[in-house]
């Protein structure tokens, strides 16, 4: 591996190291498993990642297999931000404003991004992402490659939506831009001899080949297991887009170097709080009323969330506040947000939700009247559920529908006497996507045991509850253990075909999206659980 960093560091213009602490700062991401890289590599320019890139695919030629992993701030939950071979870093350097286009309510930027960072570059101007951001660590390069809906989206398709242009990185280290061709320009398209041609031509003949399996691909929900979104690439007009296959592919088809992205005005007035419940169906009528009124947001938490949360020292002042005024014990909380256009709209509106709270007998503070911040408080509650000791953020991105989720609970609970945890829920009324909390310790083999057992009795639920298991955030190497089980075995192979097109030596993330064993998930299980990799 020496000879390999020796090459790299003559020929890119930043970095590629086998430091030991170095590496062991990237062996980990958000999941539960742990791959140590071999090498890390930190690109300063786009053609440090393209050499980087040529040069392992060269390798893959003469049988010697590197996997190459790009990697932004490594919030993935299933393992698709590790590898033992090759990653690379885009945060560090590749992390800046190419062009900022008000008029046209566009902004160019590199993939190692934040979005926070995103906002601060807009924030003169009457624009904004149309995002929540409650993570102010999340690339947006990562965002994309993951296809994450929660929490950052008030609809399932918000990421297809916002999305002008991708440049991606190919396995042989060309760009592609994506764009959406009409037929003219597909059929043009196709006839060059280049790697993007010989991938447009081989796709478009895959899907013409296997329409009728491809129409089996239910878009209603969102699923980024395998490549499903290949059922957007073409429309019945003959045009082409390559864009959506990237959303949530997680690294393994290309490496996304730079996005043109949409922003929104944003709002001229902003309506925020929390609403507490002692009861479920209190907290579901509540929904169903709140949803009405349209809001930008609507987060649902398990109140033993804040009981994991009180137990490591974390105090969260609203909540005891609710506490004192509902007189009894929370056990659900929604933390609610409405761009409005007025002050008279925002008045209206808070009175509507004040009604609704009276009606149910339920208990709401507001930002301005109670002088909290709720959107805050939720990005730091969201930062001890990331970050924290004292517990697993174990099962991510299963989408439940709302008439599931009194099931969903009883389900749970279940779960809960069989394997000794806690395992509250929280997620998202409008995308109906949630995530499940567990106070497993995973320092204990039974435990370990136990977070298998978990994760295969959610994917066997959300299967029952004729739900998604992989809807936010793909299958990486974690969940596709699971997954894999229920797959068609016609798509299955449909996938193969698709990787198989844009990446035949199997270089971008060659362990992810692919099959699995248990003993290499079980050997890979963290027992040092912590993620408390920002710092």
């Amino acid at each position: 591996m020496n000879r390999i960093v020796a090459y790299l560091n003559k020929n890119i213009i930043g970095e590629a190291t086998t430091d030991r602490t170095t590496l062991d700062k990237l062996k980990n991401d958000n999941s539960v498993i742990t791959n140590k890289p071999s090498v890390a590599v930190f690109p300063r320019h786009t053609d440090d990642i393209r050499k980087t890139v040529k040069f392992c695919n060269n390798l893959a030629e003469k049988g010697k297999l590197i996997s190459v992993c790009t990697r932004g701030y490594g919030n993935d939950h299933t393992g698709a931000a590790i590898t033992d071979g090759a990653i690379i870093n885009t945060t560090k350097y590749l992390n800046q404003m190419i062009d900022f286009d008000e008029n046209q309510a566009l902004i160019h930027v590199q993939a190692g991004i934040d979005l926070q960072s995103i906002n601060n570059l807009v924030n003169l101007s009457k624009l904004a992402l149309p995002l929540n951001l409650h993570n102010q660590h999340h690339s947006l390069g990562g965002l994309i490659s993951n296809g994450l809906i929660y929490p950052f989206a008030t609809e399932a398709d918000n990421l297809f939506e916002i999305i002008e242009q991708l440049e991606i990185i190919l396995p042989n280290g060309e760009l592609l831009q994506t764009r959406r061709l009409s037929k003219r320009e597909l059929n043009k398209m196709i006839g060059k001899t280049t790697y993007e041609a010989n991938i447009y031509r081989q796709l478009d003949q895959l899907i013409d080949e296997h329409q009728e399996l491809i129409s089996r691909i239910n878009l209603k929900k969102p699923d980024n297991y395998g490549y499903n979104n290949i059922a957007r690439v073409k429309n019945k007009d003959g045009s082409f887009d390559l864009t959506p296959l990237f959303v949530g592919s997680q690294g393994t088809l290309g490496i996304i170097n730079e996005a043109i992205i949409k922003l929104e005005p944003k709002p001229k007035q902003k309506l925020s709080g929390i609403m507490a419940f002692t009861d479920f169906e209190q907290a579901m009528d509540a929904c169903d009323q709140l949803i009405k009124l349209k809001p930008t947001e609507l987060n649902f938490f398990d109140s033993r969330i804040f009981a994991l949360a009180k137990k490591q020292g974390n105090f969260f002042d609203y909540y005891e506040q609710l506490e004192t005024k509902t007189g009894q014990s929370v056990r659900f909380l929604a933390f609610f947000d409405f761009n409005l256009k007025s002050k008279i709209s925002k008045t209206t509106k808070a009175k509507k939700i004040e009604s609704i709270s009276k009606k149910l007998q339920a208990q709401v503070i507001f930002d301005d009247l109670e002088k909290i911040d709720s959107i805050n408080n939720l990005s730091q509650l969201f930062d001890f559920i990331n970050v924290k000791k004292g517990g697993v953020q174990l099962v991510n991105g299963l989408f439940v529908s709302r008439v599931q989720w009194r099931k969903m609970i009883a389900d749970l609970a279940a779960l809960e006497a069989k394997t000794d945890q806690t395992l509250p829920f929280y997620g998202s009324a409008l995308t109906k996507v949630v995530n499940i909390h567990s106070s497993l310790d995973l320092s204990t083999i039974s435990d370990r045991q136990n977070a298998i057992k978990t994760l295969e009795y959610a994917r066997r639920m959300a299967s029952q509850l004729d739900g998604v298991f992989c809807a936010s955030g793909g299958e990486g190497q974690l969940k596709n253990l699971f997954a894999q089980k229920e797959i068609d075995p016609e798509l299955a192979e449909l996938y193969r075909k698709v990787k198989q097109i844009f990446d035949p030596n199997n270089i971008l993330n060659s362990k992810v999206k692919q099959p699995i064993e248990l003993k290499t998930i079980a050997k890979n299980i963290r027992t040092d659980y912590n993620n408390n990799f920002y710092d």
